[in-house]
């Protein structure tokens, strides 16, 4: 079984602290508000850490969320992506510039 860990926390929020200053996003915002395109840049953190090989228990651990909302998270990432949303190629060349 996957335990969260401090690690996993500082890394989680380290990445939301990156989004939240470079995009001028209130954190709390960030981290709970349902309207697009919020949940995108949280989508985002999710598949940096999955590129990272992270489980998917670890991504809902870390997050709060569920593992279930990590899978969908990225999911529709990659959906936003393939249409050419504006916003979701955007914030996807914003985290570029986030080292782990």
């Amino acid at each position: 079984m996957c335990q969260k860990t401090k690690e996993d926390n500082s890394l989680y929020f380290r990445a939301l602290d990156f989004v939240a200053e470079t995009a001028d996003i209130k954190m709390d915002d960030l981290v709970n508000k349902q309207t697009f395109p919020l949940p995108v840049y949280r989508y985002a953190i999710f598949s940096i850490l999955r590129e990272q090989g992270w489980s998917w228990m670890r991504i809902g651990r870390a997050s709060g969320k569920s593992h279930a909302t990590a899978m969908h998270g990225i999911a529709t990432l990659q959906d936003l992506i393939q249409t050419k949303n504006e916003k979701a190629l955007f914030i996807i060349d914003l985290l570029k510039d986030f080292k782990i």
